[in-house]
């Protein structure tokens, strides 16, 4: 069933790409650049559908090479479905150093390239509202990165997850307003009550206590199962049972006690 969704899925994309290049191709990738610029590589892009809402979308991993945040990985996930997310799928194409493609087959084989790991970008991240957005700034060769003295052979660090860990957490993640959640937020780990779902943008917004409203992927949710208390006993009131039982054991009858008459058989 998942296979024949997938397939459906594509099956669209590739229809809506025809309209959507259309659109790509009237402006560049534009995004205002606020809280920072990062020289990173693409260490994956893979086609895939979310764990949580089955949306076709792309999986992308930028691991950053330098400053305080160097060995970490932001991810980012475009989606495939709508004529929308297409078109701005397409801007950031452009914005990669591709031309717009003229098939949604030619979309394939890019993701496939940016997959090799090869790819040297510099990127922004801007927060708008609760959640932060990635811009691509400009693409690097291995060159530009050594006259600005950055190393191009980094490793991801051990505090990112890897793909297999967070398929793991994701895989059953079933969301709905109420649910307890728990997600990492600048190195700390929060834990908050889903307020709303935002099925259109994919998101979550999701209320920690003293911390605010948070809006987030599924994918960086992680749910709390909530262990069921069990019924508090009531000793007192059996206690009080027993004792009133043993009580009326000890009372004595107050019934008159009638004594037995003696009957005398006369002999014959």
């Amino acid at each position: 069933m998942a296979d024949q969704s997938f397939g459906k899925a594509l099956g669209l994309a590739r229809k809506a790409w025809e309209t959507a290049k259309e659109r790509a191709k009237e402006g560049g990738f534009q995004d205002d650049i606020d809280d920072g610029r990062y020289y990173t590589r693409i260490k994956s892009a893979e086609i895939g559908q979310s764990k949580s809402s089955g949306r076709l979308q792309v999986a992308i991993r930028y691991l950053i090479l330098d400053g305080q945040y160097k060995g970490k990985v932001k991810s980012e996930y475009p989606g495939l479905e709508t004529e929308d997310n297409l078109m701005w799928f397409g801007r950031k194409i452009a914005a990669l150093g591709y031309e717009i493609p003229e098939s949604f087959e030619e979309i394939e084989e890019i993701i496939e390239e940016l997959n090799k790991g090869e790819t040297f970008v510099q990127i922004s991240l801007r927060t708008k509202g609760e959640y932060q957005n990635v811009g691509i700034v400009r693409t690097l060769e291995p060159s530009d990165l050594e006259d600005e003295g950055i190393s191009t052979d980094v490793e991801e660090s051990a505090t990112s997850f890897k793909k297999e860990e967070l398929e793991k957490e994701t895989e059953d993640v079933e969301l709905s307003e109420g649910s307890r959640v728990s997600f990492s937020a600048k190195g700390k780990k929060l834990e908050g009550e889903v307020i709303e779902i935002l099925a259109e943008e994919n998101k979550a917004r999701v209320k920690v206590e003293g911390k605010g409203v948070f809006k987030l992927s599924p994918e960086a949710l992680t749910l709390v199962e909530e262990i069921p208390e069990e019924p508090e006993v009531e000793p007192e009131a059996e206690l009080e049972e027993e004792t009133e039982e043993e009580e009326t054991e000890k009372k004595p009858s107050k019934k008159p006690v009638k004594k037995a008459k003696k009957v005398v058989k006369k002999k014959r």
